[in-house]
């Protein structure tokens, strides 16, 4: 199996002008050169509906004649809503799976964050408003995470938006990024993902090969 990789496009016409078709056609010149099987975008592939021609280059990237895929970010529904975006990227759920080629890959969604003892998801720009609890998964995600890895018959790889090594960077101005420490529960289920990784593949070497993400990057 062969797959291309990308994340944070973040398309937004007028806004970030590297975020445009030109960029897009490099990616897919490079999965045809390479011969991939699929092609999947780790998060942030735009802000939601944020002009007119938005939806005609949501479609265009997922009716390439490779198959794509999505990962949710925690802009993708920053101007529109999770359901209506879900939709749009052809996405069964926040979080699936599909198997190809003799490996299972799994689509994590990372985006909750944890309010009055609920977890609540990114939702037009919701996120902001809650700073310190951010990049969080739900009890019932971890739970089909683990019932996911323990039922494929494959080895598995984890692809996610943030990572569940690092803690997340975000923007206070163009020029600064500052270091956000969490509340406990961000991380506390990262902790609890990487055990849950560490275990499986003690029953049953190499089950989970690798963790990839998006998300850490500046402008």
């Amino acid at each position: 199996m062969k797959f291309s990789l990308f994340s944070d496009f973040h398309h937004w016409p007028n806004v970030f002008p590297d975020s445009d078709l030109r960029q897009l056609q490099m990616i897919w010149d490079r999965a045809e050169r390479e011969n991939v099987d699929f092609i999947i975008h780790a998060g942030d592939f735009c802000h939601g509906l944020t002009s007119p021609e938005t939806p005609a280059f949501i479609e265009k990237y997922n009716s390439f004649h490779i198959p794509t895929y999505h990962v949710l970010g925690n802009h993708d529904a920053d101007f529109t809503p999770l359901d209506e975006m879900l939709k749009r990227y052809r996405m069964p759920a926040p979080y699936y799976y599909f198997d190809c080629k003799g490996y299972r890959i799994i689509v994590l969604d990372t985006n909750y964050y944890k309010e009055d003892g609920r977890f609540v998801h990114y939702e037009l720009r919701s996120q902001f408003d809650h700073p310190q609890q951010l990049d969080s998964l739900p009890p019932e995600e971890l739970v089909w995470l683990r019932q996911t890895v323990t039922d494929s018959p494959y080895p598995c790889i984890i692809v996610s938006h943030a990572s569940f090594e690092r803690e997340c960077v975000l923007a206070r101005d163009e020029q600064e990024m500052i270091q956000l420490s969490h509340e406990a529960n961000a991380s506390i289920f990262a902790q609890t993902v990487r055990d849950l990784v560490r275990e499986v593949n003690a029953q049953s070497p190499h089950k989970i090969l690798m963790l990839m993400n998006g998300h850490h990057h500046k402008d």
